[in-house]
């Protein structure tokens, strides 16, 4: 990390994006990347893709002062395969609230092989936009091991709420039931035309013990 300030810190524009995929950053990484960003705003990236790495929520309270910074021009931050927990996916909402201008892509998400189911996560993360839900990112990816329908229920009905519907909505590493995707499907069913204009299902296990065929399951929403 001391290398990589010195070497940003001679350059006159910043770059575009930088990634520190599977890096294995660590919470105290993190601290040393955002005091380098405050203080010099102007070399920070319009993308940070901090993804496969070991940040937990002390390191997502340290980073959302970069993000709840509108000075800084920020436009993704990408935060999949990491160690948060509930309080960390707050932390994000909360700093992304506070800001004048919305990030336009946000994905953000436990290590996918973490044997923990994301509802109590994803509703912590959605219950802080409730006040101010067009703050959400309009490309939103969300990653973990397991949404329940609780979780996918929560985040159509958020949707639907909306005055306008996302861009993209992706559920990245995730597996989840058939019955799971009518849940989503029927959370948006008092406002259908809120579902996200590109919806994907990226690397994602569909299971159907709920005995439910999922081509059928998204034909039903589609012919409302």
């Amino acid at each position: 990390i001391t290398h990589f300030k010195c070497a940003l810190s001679c350059r006159k524009f910043p770059l575009k994006r930088i990634a520190f995929g599977m890096c294995r950053i660590r919470n105290d990484m993190i601290n040393d990347i955002v005091s380098f960003f405050t203080t010099y705003p102007i070399l920070t990236p319009q993308s940070i893709s901090l993804v496969e790495g070991q940040i937990g929520d002390e390191g997502c309270s340290i980073l959302s002062e970069v993000i709840r910074n509108s000075s800084i021009n920020l436009e993704e931050i990408e935060l999949l395969g990491n160690e948060m927990t509930s309080s960390g996916f707050r932390c994000i909402a909360a700093a992304l609230i506070c800001r004048t201008r919305p990030l336009k892509r946000l994905s953000i998400g436990i290590y996918h092989e973490n044997d923990r189911a994301l509802d109590s996560e994803v509703i912590a993360f959605l219950e802080k936009f409730s006040s101010k839900p067009e703050h959400l990112p309009d490309k939103l990816i969300l990653g973990g091991n397991h949404i329940g329908h609780n979780g996918l229920r929560q985040l159509g009905n958020f949707l639907s709420n909306r005055v306008s519907s996302l861009e993209m909505l992706e559920l990245n590493f995730v597996y989840f039931s058939s019955g799971g995707l009518r849940a989503f499907f029927e959370g948006l069913q008092d406002n259908p035309q809120n579902a996200p204009k590109h919806l994907n299902f990226a690397d994602t296990d569909l299971y159907d013990y709920d005995y439910l065929n999922p081509t059928m399951v998204i034909s039903e929403f589609l012919l409302r």
